[in-house]
């Protein structure tokens, strides 16, 4: 969210030195023309080259194009961009990295060299004149306001109008919430309610209708508790000459007010009521111009009392009564998706199928599965069948591994592991859905945790009868479905939404066609913008009220009564009395036993306005309530004290970080572990260069969390490489015997290992070894099979296997436990031990289920292939690495599947479009994810396939580039192999005296490491050249 505060973090950093352009020789014209480029900031940021979008990589890549786009053609020192960019804290090697985003952007930008965009000068960076929507909607501005002076009313619309139409969202979004951004994307803001302002003013010169009986109808519909916007629809509709209507509008209130909340209208509406009875002419005011005559107005039953989704409600009804699988329905806030939902909703729940919502926070992280817990909790609730009801109690794959996120569930079993969770909820669901079908809407998914995303794409999948899932998001989400985009309306359908035909274009341009802005612009004065509306009506609240909101809007999610109360000091029944005027006007709503804003854009409206110290007030107060109460998960905790840092709470930041991450890794939730710890490695690291013992426990959190993200993303992410950088920065500040070094060197080793150093991966293991011998046998194999020393590599994974190997879910120990398997089976296979091999395979695989840890069955199932591939056993290689992708997509581990993908393409290679893909694959897997060890493999996989299919020119290529690598990183495991096909490839070349030597040296370097396989093959391809 974009804050309104002055006081927002990081105001105080020193200004960046910025070395203008005119301060250098410019550069010399290049003669070929530059591509067209356009910068969009008004919205999500966004380049178009020559009309097409850019992959502007990462976040924080991303981040890096916007902090030089805020400064158009002006030189920012590199330092001082690392400074921006790491928000004052950049880590080792920051410098370096930002060089590294720099690259892949002007790849991205331009065609080539001369670089004439993104330049580099004076030990800066700088984007040369970049054209921007940001710049063409200033012009549009400068013009509007011009005319407007001018009385020109018309052209200044006009200009008003094309300059609001720039803009998408709001500016820079999506972006992490640097400084420089934020005062960009602030100063921006303001240039859009000037334009705002600018557009209402002509508007009123133009002259505007008063507000139309169907928007009024529509918003009633939405908000049926809400008092205000039912006593304006029963005025227009009386001012209209619809009295009977009017009525029929009150008695439709009371009725609901009644059976909702055992309550009568207020006395406002009553007396409106009474007056509506006596036909008081002094309800009648003089209008702009006069209602139609009623003879012209269409009869009630042909009114749409819906516009603009009437396809997408049809499509989506009938998915919900009798389709299956999932559909997505994607928009910014407030285009209309959780109405569009409510509706197909209401109508399956009509035709008897059971629905259940869950819903992400609006504000914070998310606890693991938390979307998924809600819709547990809603289905305990919802279920009248006494016997599923008692299954779902006891039924330890949803509600153990989502207890966590649920509150009160039962404890996780660290047993189950993730996978089989998975594979449970989708069995329960499946059965549920069984009679009568069911209807899942997962509303906000854009904000949900990385697990619970996860979930879904399992049960994507899954295909289940009966079962069906909707799925509300402001961003795209990663599922397989095409999905259903809501988009602004038009200008006519605002015109039949509003009732005003001839302002139509004008709202339009305001709000994009934007429902719910609209909606809250709709009985507004001309010159106000979104948030100063939600501000005014918060504003006419009594002040205990606000408080109250302020509280949910802090929350971000729903709240139980009796926690709310707490944090505001209150019982319950009083809290509920102070926010009856929150409910009578439709601010506030009921979400099941909880409270909650009736619109995620009424809360961010709200946090604008609060200062920091508010707001970190407010979060403290939710915090202790919370444990007062009960009511908090650790993450939810974390998130509060993190928000409440201007006030202190180190010491429970801490706490509840570590069991925030505790709980998620025990869920098998690994990427919100891994950011739980992130984050508490932060507050340590504050104090860790003047403290060791600060340093030793920030070493420990970093070691942790560096196994975490080598699961999910690989050894040689960028994020591991930025974790391990800070990791060696702290060993130097501890003792070596401190407690964690030795998981600091068992990380430090698995990252040099899978990058091809294994000088440095022989020393971080000989330095393991000392303090964990266990680990330090399993490392010293590992490395050993790579450098091709077979035989010290059996003996020293052998012991690893027999030792004890246990730790922390997700640790190194527990992973090694597996691994140190798999790289035993290979040594095995290699060194020609084939039965000895395939039962350690078959124990591997045992092993990995037993753990419940997914990433561990991935893996193990990942080299089984590997191993059919070193015994060029196609058949067997396709069958286990076509689980290996299958296993991977569903865990979300990247750069394992990705190495899985590419031996899958080498069993199935037949012909010149296969050895393409396979050349496809393998350089994504190595190169795009920085991938090195192996590297002989890979080229290894190449040459084969390439001899197997007839093109001896690219095998002798892939074969020579394989033995390069291996020269220059010692990496000696394949290396005769990769001769064999070396002499094999000069054979089929007609070189047989060139092949000859070759070959004969494969088959000594073979036997040297007692690589019987490779010996054996190498001699029967010298034999069938030179008998």
């Amino acid at each position: 969210m974009r804050g309104a505060s002055s006081a927002s973090p990081g105001a105080e950093h020193s200004a960046p030195r910025i070395i203008m352009a005119d301060s250098v020789t410019p550069p010399s014209p290049a003669p070929a023309p530059a591509p067209s480029l356009s910068f969009r900031m008004l919205g999500p940021l966004e380049v178009l080259r020559d009309g097409v979008p850019v992959d502007l990589g990462g976040r924080r890549q991303r981040a890096l194009l916007a902090l030089l786009l805020v400064r158009p053609s002006a030189y920012v020192a590199a330092g001082d961009l690392a400074d921006e960019l790491w928000s004052g804290a950049p880590p080792a090697g920051a410098v370096a990295t930002l060089r590294s985003y720099i690259s892949v952007l002007r790849r991205e930008l331009e065609s080539g060299q001369p670089y004439r965009v993104l330049v580099s000068r004076a030990g800066g960076y700088a984007l040369e004149a970049p054209e921007s929507d940001a710049l063409a909607f200033t012009g549009l501005l400068e013009s509007g306001e011009a005319a407007l002076a001018g009385g020109g009313h018309a052209a200044a619309a006009a200009d008003f109008a094309a300059a609001l139409g720039l803009w998408h969202g709001p500016a820079l979004a999506g972006l992490p919430d640097l400084a420089p951004l934020r005062l960009e994307a602030d100063r921006l803001a303001e240039l859009r309610v000037r334009a705002e302002e600018g557009l209402m003013t002509a508007q009123v010169g133009l002259g505007r209708h008063g507000e139309a009986v169907s928007g009024l109808r529509r918003l009633a519909a939405a908000h049926p508790l809400r008092e205000t916007a039912h006593r304006q629809l029963i005025l227009a509709l009386y001012r209209t000459g619809n009295q009977a209507e009017a009525l029929t509008a009150y008695e439709t209130l009371r009725r609901t007010l009644a059976a909702e909340l055992g309550i009568d209208p207020s006395p406002e509406l009553r007396a409106l009521h009474g007056r509506i009875l006596q036909q008081d002419p002094g309800l009648f005011t003089p209008v702009e111009a006069p209602p139609p005559p009623a003879a012209a107005r269409p009869a009630p039953e042909a009114r749409r009392p819906y516009v603009g989704r009437a396809g997408e409600l049809a499509s989506l009804m009938e998915f919900a009564e009798s389709g299956e699988g999932i559909r997505v329905v994607t928009g910014p806030g407030g285009i209309g998706k959780t109405e569009l939902a409510e509706r197909v909703a209401a109508h399956a729940a009509s035709r008897g199928v059971p629905v259940v919502w869950g819903r992400s926070p609006d504000v914070g992280d998310a606890p693991p599965f938390w979307v998924w817990a809600q819709v547990a909790g809603a289905l305990a609730e919802a279920l009248a069948d006494p016997a599923l009801c008692a299954e779902l109690s006891d039924c330890a794959e949803l509600r153990e591994r989502l207890g966590e996120a649920g509150g009160g569930l039962l404890a996780p079993d660290e047993s189950v592991g993730r996978f089989r969770m998975y594979e449970g909820v989708t069995r329960l669901l499946a059965r549920i859905a069984v009679p009568r079908g069911l209807l899942i809407v997962l509303d906000d998914l854009h904000a949900a945790d990385a697990d619970s995303v996860l979930l879904l794409r399992y049960l994507a999948k899954a295909r289940a009868t009966g079962l069906r899932c909707l799925v509300l998001s402001r961003r795209p989400v990663p599922l397989d479905a095409a999905p259903i985009e809501l988009s602004g309306l038009s200008p006519v359908q605002v015109a039949e939404l509003t009732g005003d035909a001839e302002g139509a274009p004008l709202l339009h341009a305001a709000t994009g066609g934007n429902p719910f802005h609209l909606a809250q612009l709709g009985r507004a004065p001309a010159d106000t913008t979104l948030h100063a509306v939600i501000a005014r009506r918060l504003a006419e609240h009594p002040p205990d009220t606000c408080e109250l909101v302020e509280l949910l809007a802090v929350a971000g999610r729903p709240v139980e009564p009796a926690t709310l109360a707490s944090a505001w000091g209150s019982d319950v029944v009083g809290a509920l009395t102070a926010l009856g005027p929150a409910f009578a006007s439709g601010m506030v709503a009921e979400r099941g036993a909880s409270l909650r804003l009736a619109h995620a854009l009424l809360g961010e409206a709200v946090l604008a306005g609060l200062p920091v110290v508010r707001r970190a007030a407010l979060h403290a107060a939710l915090a202790a309530a919370h444990l007062a109460e009960g009511s908090g998960t650790p993450a939810e905790l974390a998130f509060h004290y993190e928000q409440a840092a201007p006030l202190g709470y180190r010491a429970e930041r801490i706490t509840w970080l570590a069991r925030a991450a505790e709980a998620a890794s025990r869920a098998f939730a690994d990427a919100d572990a891994a950011d739980f710890l992130r984050r508490q490695a932060a507050v340590h690291a504050a104090r860790s260069a003047l403290d060791p013992q600060e340093a030793a426990r920030e070493m420990d959190v970093l070691a942790r969390r560096a196994s975490l993200l080598s699961g999910l993303d690989g050894y040689n992410a960028p994020e591991v490489g930025a974790n391990n950088a800070r990791i060696r920065q702290v060993l130097e500040l501890v003792a070596p015997d401190a407690p964690g070094v030795a998981a600091a060197l068992a990380q430090l080793w698995e990252h040099a290992n899978t990058s091809a150093e294994y000088a440095g991966a022989e020393e971080y293991a000989r330095r393991l070894t000392v303090l964990d011998p266990v680990a330090g046998a399993y490392a010293t194999g590992c490395t050993a099979v790579m450098r091709g020393d077979l035989h010290l590599a059996k003996e020293r994974l052998e012991a690893a296997v027999a030792g004890d190997l246990s730790g922390p879910p997700g640790s190194f120990r527990p992973r090694a436990a597996v691994s140190a398997r798999t790289f035993l089976a290979l040594a095995l296979a290699t060194l020609g031990e084939t039965e000895e091999a395939r039962a350690v395979e078959a124990e591997t695989e045992r092993f990995a289920n037993a753990t419940g840890d997914p990433y561990d069955r991935a893996s193990a199932v990942h080299f089984g292939g590997w191993t059919a591939f070193v015994e060029l056993d196609r058949a067997r290689a396709r069958r286990l690495c076509s689980r290996a992708v299958d296993l991977c997509a569903e865990g979300g581990f990247l750069q394992l599947g990705r190495l899985a993908e590419s031996l899958l393409a080498w069993s199935t290679a037949e012909d010149a479009a296969g050895l393409a893909l396979l050349r496809e694959r393998a350089d994504h897997a190595y190169s795009a994810l920085s991938m090195r060890a192996t590297g002989t493999v890979m080229r290894a996989e190449l040459a084969e396939a390439a001899l197997r299919l007839g093109d001896p020119t690219a095998a002798l290529v892939e074969a020579d580039r394989g033995l390069s690598f291996a020269d220059a990183t010692g990496e000696g495991y394949f290396r005769a192999e990769l001769l064999r096909l070396r002499g094999a490839a000069l054979a089929a070349l007609g070189d047989p005296a060139g092949a000859v030597p070759v070959l004969y040296e494969a088959v000594a370097l073979a036997r040297r490491q007692g690589a019987v396989l490779f010996a054996a093959r190498a001699a029967e391809t010298l034999a069938a050249i030179d008998p």
